[in-house]
């Protein structure tokens, strides 16, 4: 007997979700290869390597093939701390974020000209 509440609809979804599911998609592919090609040049690794320790990064989930140790270089961290953030915080947040951030400082710039 089914629980009443628990139905499966069978509704499509709409063109702006479809878009929408489909932008955050080519956003995190893009970042991810970014990332990996960046982990690729600073450990000097297979870009398979790469993928793995970046999607780790990316992921928040801590794993390692040995890219990561205590001998790593300071580049090669940092573009792990950039994946961690962008993992953790997500994507559209720090786009969001940005934007609006650059949106404030171009008013602020424009105000200050006027001002002058």
């Amino acid at each position: 007997m089914a629980k009443q509440g628990l139905s499966q609809s069978r509704a499509r979804a709409g063109h702006t979700v479809i878009m929408d599911a489909l932008g955050f998609a080519c956003c995190y592919l893009f970042i991810f290869l970014l990332g990996s090609m960046a982990m690729t040049i600073t450990a000097h690794a297979s870009f398979t390597n790469a993928m793995f320790e970046f999607a780790s990064s990316l992921g928040t989930v801590g794993l390692s093939i040995g890219l990561t140790g205590p001998a790593t270089n300071s580049a090669t961290l940092v573009v792990e701390m950039i994946g961690m953030v962008f993992g953790r915080l997500e994507i559209f947040v720090i786009i969001t974020a940005v934007m609006a951030s650059c949106h404030l400082v171009k008013d602020e710039y424009r105000l200050h000209q006027r001002k002058n």
